[in-house]
């Protein structure tokens, strides 16, 4: 079985939300993928977080992205399982903050299983 990447636990991820809440509000007052006019700011606080979970900043974002409204009609579809176990973890923890609300939660499509053994 693949190790998976312990790093983003559901606590850690609350935690980012949670932070960025805080920091930079809700994504509706955003005006984009990052806080209009914040951009620098942002990107630092994205490193400094990624120090305390043992992350990269880049990957902080990814977590943050994975947690935002969709753009292209409240659909997304996810093929690869991954990233569908990804994206429903960090819209719940996103949710759970306040950094959405449950009007901006895309219909899912996700396939596949997830660490999951067939039984007979």
């Amino acid at each position: 079985m693949k190790k998976r990447d312990l790093k983003w636990t559901p606590a850690a991820r609350t935690f980012l939300f949670e932070a960025v809440v805080a920091r930079f509000g809700a994504y509706e007052t955003w005006g984009g993928s990052s806080p209009k006019g914040r951009g620098a700011e942002y990107k630092k606080f994205c490193e400094q977080f990624a120090e305390i979970v043992g992350s990269t900043g880049d990957g902080v974002d990814h977590q943050i992205a994975w947690g935002t409204p969709t753009q292209s009609g409240g659909v997304r579809d996810w093929t690869k399982t991954g990233h569908a176990y990804q994206a429903i973890l960090c819209l719940a923890a996103a949710l759970e903050a306040g950094f959405v609300r449950s009007k901006d939660l895309p219909k899912l499509v996700a396939e596949g299983t997830f660490n999951r053994t067939k039984t007979a």
